[in-house]
């Protein structure tokens, strides 16, 4: 698992940390809001806030992360999710994911 975590940006290997420590990755916390952030542009999101679709399917998906992941679920708050869509559809997860 650690192989494919060397992929990781800073701020993916910090929200991970979090996520599976049962704690909610909250980017305020991580890089505090300096202006009102619009969530549908991308404009003005600094890199240190962004996380890849890929990262987050990849927590929902490969067995060895999912096992790590608390009964708090996944919540990710200022974060702002780059890449192609994230398609959930037809998913079942376990856990509860919350993004904000």
């Amino acid at each position: 698992m650690s192989d494919v975590q060397e992929g990781w940006t800073a701020q993916e290997k910090w929200a991970w940390q979090r996520l599976a420590a049962g704690e909610s990755a909250d980017f305020n916390a991580y890089e505090p809001l300096k202006r009102e952030l619009d969530p549908r542009n991308a404009e003005g999101w600094s890199p240190s806030r962004q996380l890849s679709t890929d990262f987050i399917k990849l927590i929902l998906t490969h067995t060895s992360f999912i096992e790590e992941i608390g009964s708090n679920g996944l919540v990710i708050t200022g974060a702002l999710i780059t890449g192609e869509p994230l398609n959930l559809e037809d998913s079942h997860l376990g856990f509860r994911l919350w993004c904000e």
